[in-house]
């Protein structure tokens, strides 16, 4: 985007991305579970802390509102429960911090402050609780590590690796900001290095199948595309693409069977092509009869006639060969030799057609809706 568009669009996109992020936070349900309650709560006042200076005021207030009584909502139903788990431990406490700076009531100020000392009592006077609970995450971590290898489909198997890999951190978290003792977060440290070296083998794994994938799809469009500037070589000069026509017409004098032209199987368009040059109807698909092989040579049965014949039929094929083989080719996948080629093999064809303007404006049009064709293509082949 210009710099003088980024700067007359860039504030309003931004307000609009804000607005858009308001309506989803505001339309999901709190009610899930205690955690997703929190995390509503959280996501409220990350609205607040990044809404941009184009946002009306009374927007932000109105969220103010929300973010606060949906954290309020947050606690009362957390004061239900005994424990919190490492993950609403961690989001518990960044909500605490964010109320103390919001203007509260005195009865909601009573109550946030009785929530913290909840908390506090549940991390310190009676650490017994929080300890069993953090050695069970442990527990369960370990064991769910020990069998994951177990999982047969690679995407399940990363998916699992990398859940886990969230779930040690957020222990290891809640465990400093327990101040528990040093074993067990000693043991956890462990147990997520051990799992965070199990993703990274993935990711290694992954990224080099990846890559050969990568390399095999580039040799098969090389290859491909060195077929392609070999088919167009063919008929890249008018001398051959006439020649081509002349056999056809001198097979045409003494035609007695049906006749597959190769130009038309390889060129669908040259049939109608040749039906608008002749006049003769030439069928769609299929082979061409005798009776109208002997039509077209009963046409151009002059000399003048058959070399004018030649001429306009050859540059068509020449135009063909080129919509036919390079068009699909994308120039800036070639490998630079294969690239040289390719310009080469264009170069010629299209020299040719120079007393043809109109043949090269096709030309031009077709490439314009063609598809390129893609690695990804080449990659997905078996």
């Amino acid at each position: 985007m210009p710099p003088f568009a980024e700067a007359a669009f860039l504030p309003r996109l931004n307000a609009l991305s804000w607005a858009i992020r308001w309506r989803e936070v505001v339309a999901e349900s709190s009610d899930a579970d205690r955690l997703s309650s929190i995390r509503h709560a959280n996501d409220l006042f990350d609205l607040i802390d990044y809404a941009p200076e184009t946002i009306p005021v009374p927007m932000v207030e109105r969220c103010e509102r929300l973010a606060s009584g949906a954290a309020l909502d947050a606690l009362r139903d957390s004061a239900k429960l005994d424990h919190f788990t490492p993950q609403e431990l961690g989001e518990m406490r960044v909500l605490l911090d964010r109320l103390t700076e919001v203007k509260l009531s005195e009865s909601e100020t009573q109550k946030l402050n009785a929530h913290q000392l909840r908390l506090a009592s549940f991390e310190s006077p009676d650490k017994n609780a929080g300890q069993d609970h953090f050695g069970s995450e442990y527990d369960r971590l370990n064991r769910a590590f020990a069998t994951i290898e177990n999982f047969e489909k690679k995407e399940l198997l990363r998916a699992g690796l990398l859940r886990l890999s969230e779930e040690s951190q957020n222990l290891e978290i809640a465990l400093i900001f327990d101040s528990a003792d040093a074993d067990l977060s000693e043991r956890v440290a462990t147990v997520r290095a051990q799992i965070d070296q199990r993703v990274q083998k993935e990711i290694d794994d992954f990224s080099q199948a990846e890559n050969r994938k990568v390399i095999i799809a580039r040799e098969k469009y090389q290859r491909w595309a060195l077929d392609q500037i070999r088919e167009a070589n063919k008929y890249a000069k008018l001398p051959e693409a006439t020649a081509e026509v002349k056999r056809f017409f001198d097979r045409c004098e003494t035609a007695k069977d049906n006749f597959n032209w190769l130009v038309t199987a390889r060129y669908p368009a040259m049939r109608s092509i040749l039906s608008k040059s002749t006049g003769v109807a030439v069928p769609s698909k299929g082979p061409i009869s005798a009776e109208i092989q002997q039509a077209i040579f009963q046409k151009v049965d002059t000399t003048i006639a058959k070399y004018n014949y030649q001429d306009e039929l050859g540059y068509a094929i020449v135009g063909e060969a080129i919509k036919t083989h390079l068009l699909a080719i994308d120039e800036t996948l070639l490998d630079l030799p294969v690239a040289q080629l390719y310009r080469k093999a264009f170069d010629q064809g299209w020299n040719t057609l120079d007393d043809k303007p109109d043949a090269q404006f096709e030309i031009a049009t077709t490439g314009i809706t063609i598809p390129k064709k893609t690695l990804e293509q080449f990659a997905n082949e078996e």
